[in-house]
C-alpha cells in the first residue's frame, strides 16, 4: 500500500495505513535510546571548560547537545525559582536568620529594674499626707539581676547550637525542594 499524504494547513503528515502499534512503539524506543546516547556523549565532550565556573555549551556540537544545555538551563532556572518562592524554604531561612541573632541576646545581662514606692497613712490619694504625716514614705530603687558565674556563657553556647540546628533544617528544606 502507498502512504497517504494529509495536508493540514501548515503541517504535512505522511500516514501509513497499516502501521502497527508495535512498530510505532519500537521506533519510539529506538528514538529515545538514540537521544539518550547522543546526550551522554555530548554531555561529556560537548562542553568547554571556562576556568572553574559553570560549563558553557560548545556551539559547534550537534543540535541535541545544544537542546540539552538549554533544557538544563531551564531546569536550573526552575529550581532557583522554586527555592526563592517555596514557603517551606522561606520560613526555614527566616527562622535561621532569627536564631543567628539570639546568642548575643542570651549572653547579655538582664534588664535593670527601676522602682518607685509611695506609702501614705490615712489617705489613699498620692502626696496627700506629705506635710502633715510622720508616716509618709517615698522610695526610689534600682536593681540588677546578676546570674551565677558561667551561666551567660552556657546560655550563649545553647543558643549557638540552636542556630546551627536551624541552619541544618534550612539546608535540608532547600535540598528537599531541589529534589
Amino acid at each position: 500500500m502507498q502512504p497517504r499524504v494529509i495536508n493540514r494547513g501548515w503541517k504535512v503528515e505522511f500516514v501509513k495505513p497499516s502501521a502497527s502499534v508495535r512498530g510505532i512503539t519500537a521506533r519510539n524506543v529506538i528514538g529515545i535510546l538514540f537521544a539518550v546516547a547522543s546526550l551522554t556523549t555530548s554531555a561529556s565532550s560537548g562542553y568547554a571548560h571556562d576556568g572553574g565556573g559553570l560549563a558553557s555549551p560548545d556551539l559547534t556540537q550537534s543540535g541535541a547537545g545544544f537542546e540539552a544545555a538549554v533544557s538544563s538551563n531551564r531546569l536550573l532556572a526552575l529550581v532557583d525559582e522554586a527555592l526563592s518562592r517555596s514557603p517551606v524554604v522561606l520560613a526555614a531561612r527566616s527562622h535561621w536568620q532569627a536564631q543567628r541573632k539570639v546568642p548575643i541576646q542570651a549572653a547579655t545581662l538582664p534588664d535593670p529594674e527601676i522602682s518607685m514606692q509611695h506609702f501614705t497613712v490615712g489617705s489613699p490619694q498620692p502626696f496627700s499626707g506629705y506635710e502633715s504625716s510622720d508616716f509618709y514614705y517615698t522610695g526610689f530603687g534600682v536593681s540588677q539581676d546578676i546570674p551565677g558565674p558561667g551561666k551567660l556563657r552556657l546560655q550563649r553556647s545553647e543558643a549557638e547550637k540552636d542556630a546551627e540546628f536551624a541552619k541544618h533544617r534550612y539546608e535540608a528544606a532547600e535540598r528537599a525542594v531541589e529534589e
